[in-house]
């Protein structure tokens, strides 16, 4: 039997497992697509399933959804490297989307500037709206405000391109619009992420790194701690709100509990990093693989407190004979851009690619890409073709054994040719822009 939303009763019964009843499922605007429906919401043009349900992302006070995020009924399974199994690219959102808030059905504009409600954050439609039911648990007024995240990193995206230290442009991220929704000042605030940020170097540097950002904004914020439960890989907070051993009353209480957000101090970031433990015995793996580690650790810290961590782990491997440890460690946090000033044999350092969460469907990339041409620059089909295959031989430069030049030249001055670079500087892997460049023959 299937809801006029095409919700199904097992669609129904897998919300309840999550705390959520169907009257506010259904108040969510969630509902049931089809495989081909499904593809085309998240605009995949790949063979799989993609039939599951759909979570609107609807703005306070608007009918009309900003986004969708869909969850799949049946994903790709992919093995661990300790030979567990994992579901793979089960949330899905379509290419090209802004990272953005979920807010639960509801919620009011005044709500967002009522400093005198509290703000509690989780990541995932699903525990955000078992917290909208737990906000008004035994109560008529709302204890609090919900907000949700499609992933711990999700509040942030990148906001354009600086020059950085080595010379060429590093990716600036910032944080999300919906932020500036908000007022934060003197609003107290709950970051309530799972319960594998314990184990996990990334969630807990999102959370360090989000606790930062609020803070500048001017908000209290504290941090939930949710335990791990039986039977649970981790436990999210609509686990823990339908666990036998969990509850409403119970999450009440760790919320009540939660701890200001304070930052690590600069001696238990480099241990967590494991640097203290590095010994002239180490090898350049170990050593390496502390350097990744701490690279992690800092996100959030401000200028002051990565300044104290460069300096002390600079000190410490020039201590165990690491030779340029110096310059080990600029391109390990290469992402601050600010390195060492007495370091002089520092290489070029290109920012990381992020890849996208999902494969693509290389014609519909190819399109894009020259959509994007086309919208600033007049030439013939067949030359926006060919800067179009440029730009993605880039990527793939490893995998040729040539690498074409691509050259870019006009019979009359202002024709385009410096904006035609611009854009391919925005396009292409690792550019490295140069003038009145002149080789010896």
């Amino acid at each position: 039997m299937r809801a006029s939303n095409g919700l199904t009763e097992n669609d129904y019964k897998m919300l309840e497992q999550s705390w959520i009843p169907r009257q506010l499922a259904d108040s969510a605007g969630i509902r049931r697509v089809s495989s081909a429906e499904g593809a085309e919401i998240v605009g995949c043009k790949m063979s799989g399933n993609y039939a599951g349900v759909v979570f609107p992302y609807i703005f306070p006070e608007e009918t009309r959804a900003r986004d969708y995020r869909r969850r799949r009924d049946q994903p790709e399974i992919e093995h661990k490297p300790d030979g567990s199994l994992r579901e793979k690219r089960k949330y899905l959102c379509a290419p090209g989307g802004r990272n953005r808030f979920y807010f639960p059905c509801g919620i009011k504009l005044e709500t967002l500037r009522n400093v005198s409600l509290p703000i509690v954050i989780a990541e995932g439609e699903k525990k955000t709206l078992a917290l909208y039911r737990l906000a008004y648990w035994n109560c008529s007024e709302p204890r609090f405000m919900p907000l949700g995240l499609s992933g711990v990193w999700n509040w942030r995206e990148t906001v354009g391109k600086e020059p950085g230290a080595d010379g060429g442009m590093r990716t600036v991220k910032g944080a999300i619009p919906d932020m500036d929704h908000i007022e934060w000042r003197d609003r107290a605030v709950y970051i309530l992420f799972d319960s594998d940020k314990r184990c996990n170097p990334s969630i807990a540097a999102a959370e360090r790194a989000l606790a930062v950002e609020l803070k500048s904004r001017g908000a209290a914020v504290r941090l939930v701690d949710l335990p791990d439960l039986p039977n649970l890989d981790k436990t999210g907070a609509d686990d823990f709100l339908a666990h036998p051993d969990g509850g409403a009353e119970k999450m009440l209480a760790l919320i009540d509990a939660a701890k200001p957000a304070e930052p690590g101090s600069a001696l238990e970031i480099l241990t967590r990093a494991g640097i203290p433990a590095l010994t002239a015995e180490s090898g350049i793996d170990e050593t390496e693989a502390a350097l990744r580690r701490l690279c992690r650790e800092m996100s959030g810290v401000d200028r002051l407190r990565e300044t104290a961590v460069r300096s002390e782990t600079i000190k410490h491997l020039a201590s165990i004979g690491v030779k340029a440890p110096a310059q080990l460690v600029n391109v390990a946090l290469s992402r601050f851009e600010r390195s060492d000033s007495s370091d002089t044999t520092r290489g070029i350092v290109f920012p990381e690619t992020e890849p996208w969460q999902y494969s693509l469907d290389g014609s519909w990339l190819l399109d894009e890409i020259a959509d994007s041409l086309r919208r600033f620059i007049i030439l013939p089909p067949e030359e926006i073709q060919a800067v179009t295959l440029w730009v993605v031989h880039t990527y793939a430069i490893e995998a040729t054994s040539i690498c074409p030049i691509l050259i870019i030249k006009s019979a009359e001055k202002r024709c385009g040719k410096s904006l035609l670079l611009e854009l391919l500087f925005n396009l292409i892997y690792r550019p490295l822009p140069t003038s009145n460049f002149h080789g010896r023959g």
